[in-house]
């Protein structure tokens, strides 16, 4: 009794930690989605979208600047100032001015071919996925990305030792007829530990691609004051 209830114990801590790992794929595979697949939705919205109105904000600065530059340079010219005039600062002006003014175009047509060679990869995965396991979407159809990482990694192999009873509905448990109770500890642990780093190694995956989307957007709306 004594050894089945520890068994219960640690069962119940490894489907704990195998539920966080779950809910990091299902994080994961969403944040793919959103900042990778259809990021392409959220920069295309026009000037009414948010990205537009921010760089438009950040443009009529830029372009104030300018002004100012060009009085700057007439003032200047008018003076005699080497190094300041019409003949040695104009032209830089003027290109500063055209790009920009189409610096939301440059930097989304950036944004665009790293995430096309990113759906190049991510389409690769999943097509390969296919052909071999014949099942590469989730239950909402989507690209099931982080269920791929899963089967490499096969953690479901924890529940899978032959020493490990099956129950009644032909689910993989951890009762023992033949485990000591030193390996049922360990199987628990060791297991538990496993599901933890995974988690952790997924939730960073899918915040990293947060925090690139996020960059992004910024640096699209500021892209103005850097050129």
């Amino acid at each position: 009794c004594m050894k089945e209830g520890l068994a219960y114990l640690m069962e119940a801590i490894l489907s704990l930690f195998a539920y966080l790992l779950g809910l990091a794929g299902v994080f994961l595979n969403t944040v793919i989605i959103y900042t990778v697949v259809e990021m392409g939705r959220f920069l295309n919205g026009g000037a009414a979208s948010p990205i537009g109105i921010a760089w438009g904000a950040f443009r009529d600065i830029a372009n104030i600047v300018l002004i100012f530059t060009l009085l700057a340079i007439g003032i200047a010219t008018i003076l005699r100032v080497e190094g300041y005039g019409i003949g040695r600062l104009l032209p830089k002006v003027i290109i500063i001015a055209i790009l920009l003014n189409f610096s939301i175009f440059i930097t989304k047509a950036a944004v665009d071919v790293t995430n096309i060679v990113a759906l190049q990869f991510y389409d690769a995965i999943l097509v390969r996925a296919q052909q071999v396991a014949g099942n590469a979407t989730n239950a909402e159809g989507q690209g099931d990305f982080s269920g791929i990482i899963m089967a490499k990694m096969n953690l479901a192999s924890i529940y899978k030792t032959t020493q490990v009873n099956q129950t009644g509905n032909g689910e993989p448990n951890l009762i023992p007829n033949t485990l000591d109770v030193s390996d049922i500890v360990l199987i628990g642990f060791a297991g538990s530990i496993l599901f933890i780093v995974a988690a952790f190694v997924v939730f960073a995956a899918a915040l990293s691609l947060v925090s690139r989307f996020i960059v992004l957007i910024f640096l699209i709306a500021l892209s103005p004051l850097a050129f």
